[in-house]
C-alpha cells in the first residue's frame, strides 16, 4: 500500500497565507493525526524551497499517490530534513515579479555583464535563490548583445 499522496491545497485561512501557502500548492502528505496532516509543501515559484505544515484535512484534496518505488526516496529526503523543516516555516515569497526592471549590484564578467546593467525579470519563477534575468538589447544598427542569465537575488535590486 502506499505511504505518501500528492495533495493540492483548497482552502486558505490567515495562517496559511501567513506562511505564503496558497490555494492549489501542491505537496506530500507525510503523516495524518486526527482533523489535520502534516505536509510538506513545495514553493511552485522558488524552486529548491519547501516548508512542513500542518494544514486541515477538509483544506486538502488528495491528487494521487507516490509510487512505492519512490517511497524510499521521500523517506530519505523527510529524515534527512527534518531538523531543517524547523528553518522552513513558510514558502518564501519573491521579491521580485516578471518584467521587473532590475539593476546589477556585482559584475558578471563570464557574460560580460557588468554592476550597473539593467536588464528585464524573464520569468516569476526563483531557483535556489536565483532568477532569469534579460540583460539583451540591440544596438542603433540592429545588433544583439548581452545575455540573459540566472542571477542571484541578492545581486540585483529593483528600479523604477
Amino acid at each position: 500500500m502506499n505511504k505518501y499522496k500528492i495533495i493540492k491545497i483548497i482552502n486558505t485561512t490567515q495562517e496559511y497565507a501567513s506562511k505564503n501557502i496558497k490555494i492549489n500548492d501542491i505537496g506530500i502528505l507525510i503523516s495524518e493525526e486526527e482533523n489535520q496532516s502534516n505536509i510538506l509543501l513545495f514553493n511552485q515559484h522558488n524552486i529548491g524551497d519547501f516548508t512542513f505544515a500542518k494544514i486541515q484535512t477538509k483544506d486538502i484534496i488528495v491528487l494521487d499517490v507516490i509510487p512505492i518505488e519512490l517511497e524510499e526516496k521521500v523517506e530519505k529526503f523527510v529524515k534527512e530534513n527534518i531538523l531543517e523543516f524547523s528553518n522552513h516555516l513558510g514558502l518564501t515569497k519573491s521579491k521580485f515579479n516578471e518584467f521587473d526592471y532590475v539593476e546589477l549590484q556585482k559584475d558578471y564578467n563570464e557574460y560580460g555583464i557588468k554592476k550597473g546593467d539593467r536588464g528585464t525579470i524573464a520569468t516569476d519563477k526563483t531557483i535556489k535563490g536565483k532568477v532569469l534575468v534579460d540583460f539583451t538589447g540591440v544596438t542603433k544598427s540592429g545588433e544583439i548583445f548581452g545575455d540573459v542569465i540566472l542571477v542571484n537575488i541578492e545581486d540585483i535590486k529593483k528600479v523604477n
